[in-house]
């Protein structure tokens, strides 16, 4: 399905590069492969100072992006530019199921975590 929304904004998209065995015989993560992803748009949103023990300087971000239907999963991280790096948390929310319109697009939620 094509999309009324355009996608111009460039991000960096991290994604598992899988299992490979060590040289000791150890089944590890592979490096995560890159690739650049066009979206929609993107922002960072709300930011905040939870004060966890331990972690005073602890600073929570959350930030979306709007992408076209499949490029995210739950285990992706995203780079966005300027900002950082970000985890997707959990999955896209997906519009297109409904009776009046089917945008064509899905909105994938963001956290980053520093200190």
């Amino acid at each position: 399905m094509s999309s009324v929304f355009p996608l111009t904004q460039e991000v960096t998209r991290l994604r598992s590069g899988g299992v490979v065995t060590d040289p000791f015989g150890n089944e590890v993560p592979g490096a995560p492969v890159e690739d650049q992803i066009m979206v929609f748009a993107w922002w960072v949103g709300s930011s905040g100072e939870p004060y966890p023990s331990g972690h005073v300087e602890r600073v929570e971000s959350d930030a979306s992006v709007i992408a076209a239907p499949g490029d995210f999963e739950p285990s992706d991280q995203v780079i966005l530019p300027g900002v950082g790096l970000f985890e997707v948390e959990g999955r896209p929310a997906n519009f297109d199921n409904n009776p009046w319109w089917s945008p064509g697009v899905e909105t994938v939620a963001l956290r980053m975590v520093e200190g």
